[in-house]
């Protein structure tokens, strides 16, 4: 598949995002589960456990769960993820409820 030259820059900037996204839930479940993923290599993996056992890594997720916790400055989302189809289709089925007369 190919793309218009302008569109590159879109693109990587997508692309990079889901990738970060995917590495950091695997290093994730690794942390949680504690042992050493085959793709990481044992030099690696040794750095990582010392970052995770490191007071500035605890200090910022303790921050970090503060702030998912937190509904201060904006809302708490507590419903899990939501696809744009399943809210549209949410709101129109709210705007039917409430603006359709209900004796026709």
């Amino acid at each position: 598949m190919t793309w218009a030259p302008h569109d590159e820059w879109q693109i990587i900037k997508v692309y990079e995002s889901k990738v970060r996204k995917r590495l950091c839930d695997m290093l994730s479940k690794a942390r949680v589960k504690g042992s050493r993923p085959t793709w990481i290599g044992e030099e690696a993996w040794g750095e990582l456990l010392n970052y995770w056992d490191s007071q500035k890594f605890k200090d910022k997720s303790s921050q970090n769960k503060i702030n998912r916790s937190s509904v201060r400055g904006g809302a708490l989302h507590s419903s899990g993820r939501k696809s744009h189809l399943d809210i549209a289709l949410g709101l129109v089925s709210i705007t039917h409820y409430l603006f359709v007369p209900k004796y026709m």
